[in-house]
């Protein structure tokens, strides 16, 4: 299935000019899907507004009326993106830059080694798996040699 256009904008993201002083909560922003091509800007400190992608131009998303900024002229939300094809910022009021938290790829669940059989039988998960035991040929291997030291 492939990716709405909407989809690539929605993150967290964060406003860096501030952050030797004057950050606020105006300076953290997420941004949810609203449907295929529209997505809403939600701060901290709860200011909210839509955006609108045109799936033909990828860096660019319209500014929705219903944001306090749209009179003062933000119109339109310039998007930068990276060669790996993900949005790296958005341009917020003023033409500042919020900057996208990275993005955690999801991870697999790792399989653990196969445990013995006397581990699993007794519950004890931590046991570690018993040694291979080194292959002797029968002309050379001693009377005394026993399954726990040959």
């Amino acid at each position: 299935m492939a990716a709405d256009a909407a989809d690539f904008l929605v993150g967290t993201y964060e406003n860096h000019l501030y952050d030797k002083g004057g950050k606020n909560d105006w300076h953290y922003v997420e941004i949810t899907k609203v449907n295929a091509t529209q997505v809403r800007w939600t701060n901290r400190a709860k200011a909210t507004w839509t955006l609108t992608v045109d799936p033909k131009d990828k860096t660019k998303a319209m500014v929705g009326a219903d944001s306090p900024y749209f009179a003062q002229g933000y119109k339109v939300a310039n998007l930068t993106w990276n060669n790996a094809s993900q949005i790296i910022s958005i341009e917020g009021p003023g033409k500042e830059s919020y900057q996208r938290a990275p993005i955690v790829p999801e991870t697999k669940p790792v399989i653990a080694p196969a445990q013995s059989a006397a581990s699993m039988a007794s519950g004890d998960a931590s046991a570690k798996p018993a040694p291979k035991h080194k292959k002797t040929k029968p002309e050379t291997a001693s009377a005394e040699c026993s399954a726990a030291s040959c």
